[in-house]
């Protein structure tokens, strides 16, 4: 089988500026200068767009953000009065991944040079190179991305700090994703986000591999129609053009059961946090087998598409977004996921290298399809009722901090206010023995006991009917294993056996005098 993706990259007319990777024929990428100076190109040369920085990486480089569309907007609040799909668009996260990098520039030429196209139906935010200090570490690809199939020098994947910063959208400990909280999620709020990977692992005989947000606590109606009708549509358009592309995975045996298995459902990773803040989030993964070049085309072509999709079914997303961010639609939810296990789909054939005995590198080829089960879903096999309320004590100001970062609205009481409520009782602590991403995670297990609380002066309180109410579960659940419990907040060890969390949760409306905690600046 012959996959062949069909968008090549826009055709250059002079004025226009040219990416590292097409001056070089494809033998380099850009670094963080040759990003800006792409991007300075383009405002020369009329493009409808904006260079914006909006943070400082570890390393002092001004974190560049640009907002595209016709007419263009001064403001996020001029955005939303477009009424149009905002999409974000953010590429280099992993820094030795880095066809994304290229890919995006491209498209934002293209589009650029259009007199009428994509532009004119969506908002486009983009941030190029989101992990600007890993781009400029270059070294060795052999080294920093072993297997990789070109350019020879790349960045590495962590951060100045030392963080992947592909799990820390929920702690929100780099000062790239305090930057995009402050000023795209919070601000803009997408409807559609793209985060541009490059994958490892399996050879499989896809092109690139997607994913969308796969925990199923995600938006109402925008979780389901970006697994059931969104992606499927882009897969057969693509398909239709030459480039066929798979839910993102790998072939793995487990329980004795071979099957196609894709990544955890975890609000750390982009696209899941994505899905639980009323957004369609999704993850491309182009194969690192792969060409330099083909890599850079096939994103292109996959990030087209999702954005040709999202202009197509542009009512259905802001009706639905719009629906999802009702305060009370995720009371009406009564009951979210705490314990989540992957389900299959089905079995279908998967287009998979012919096994060998010696280790290939280079290209996929001799390609067949193996039937399996495809394992694309999260289900919840443990399930806890939604509050009306979550309250934690004043000495935790840091945990009020991370979810105001995040746009969660948290209250801090005026006055003792007591209440029948529920607390958790550990009846086992995990704690991991080394550390992930600097922290040693906590897991907990108990029970909820009804107790007459008193929530003092200074305490703190988050209602659920809140637009970003399913973050908020997800931050804050003691049974949770993502939330500021897992990642130390509430404290770096975890509880005995016979403690209680520090959180507590209430069925009844807050009748107290309290203010709206600020988001730090």
């Amino acid at each position: 089988m012959t996959l062949v993706p069909l968008l090549l990259i826009a055709s250059l007319t002079p004025g226009w500026p040219q990416t590292k990777a097409e001056s070089s024929k494809y033998l380099e990428t850009s670094s963080y200068a040759d990003v800006i100076s792409f991007l300075e190109g383009l405002e020369r040369a009329g493009a409808p767009i904006r260079l914006e920085y909006i943070g400082t990486s570890t390393k002092g480089k001004p974190i560049p953000m640009v907002v595209a569309a016709r007419p263009l907007p001064s403001s996020p609040q001029d955005a939303a009065r477009l009424g149009r799909p905002i999409v974000y668009v953010q590429a280099n996260i992993h820094a030795g991944e880095v066809e994304g990098k290229e890919a995006i520039l491209h498209l934002l030429r293209r589009y650029s040079q259009e007199s009428s196209g994509i532009l004119d139906k969506i908002v486009l935010i983009v941030n190029p190179i989101y992990n600007a200090d890993g781009n400029d570490d270059f070294g060795p690809q052999a080294r920093h991305r072993p297997g990789q199939n070109g350019p020879e020098l790349v960045g590495l994947r962590p951060n100045g700090q030392g963080l992947d910063l592909n799990r820390d959208f929920i702690k929100a400990e780099s000062p790239e994703m305090r930057a995009a909280l402050r000023s795209v999620w919070t601000a803009y709020r997408p409807h559609v986000m793209m985060d541009l990977h490059t994958t490892d692992g399996t050879r499989h005989g896809y092109p690139l591999t997607y994913a969308p947000p796969l925990n199923p606590n995600g938006a109402t109606g925008l979780y389901e129609f970006g697994r059931d009708v969104f992606m499927p549509e882009v897969r057969t358009l693509l398909r239709s053009k030459g480039l066929e592309t798979q839910d993102y995975g790998n072939d793995e045996t487990r329980a004795g059961s071979r099957g196609w298995y894709v990544v955890g459902p975890e609000g750390r990773y982009s696209t899941n946090y994505a899905g639980l803040v009323d957004c369609i989030g999704i993850l491309s993964e182009a194969i690192v087998y792969d060409s330099f070049e083909k890599r850079i085309r096939t994103t292109e072509a996959f990030t087209d598409e999702v954005l040709q999709a999202t202009a197509r079914h542009a009512a259905h997303i802001l009706e639905t977004a719009r629906k999802a961010a009702d305060p009370d639609s995720v009371i009406a939810r009564k009951e979210l996921g705490v314990r989540l296990e992957t389900r299959s789909r089905g079995v279908e054939g998967i287009l998979l290298e012919r096994k060998t005995a010696e280790r290939r590198t280079g290209p996929v080829t001799d390609i067949e399809p193996v039937r399996m089960e495809v394992y694309d879903r999260f289900v919840a096999t443990r399930s806890a009722p939604v509050p009306e309320a979550f309250l934690f004590p004043a000495a935790f100001p840091q945990v009020a901090e991370l979810l105001a970062r995040h746009g969660v609205i948290v209250e801090q009481l005026d006055e003792d206010w007591k209440t029948p409520a529920q607390e958790f009782v550990v009846s086992q602590a995990r704690q991991g023995t080394q550390p992930f991403q600097g922290h040693r995670l906590i897991t907990l297990d108990g029970s909820f006991r009804d107790v007459d609380y008193t929530a003092a002066k200074g305490d703190y309180v988050v209602p659920i009917r809140q637009a970003l109410g399913e973050l908020a579960f997800h931050i804050l659940h003691p049974l949770g294993d993502d939330g500021a419990l897992t990642w130390g907040f509430f404290g770096a060890e975890a509880p005995a056996v016979g403690d209680v969390a520090a959180v507590h949760l209430t069925d009844r409306p807050v009748r107290a005098a309290r203010h709206v905690v600020p988001a730090p600046g």
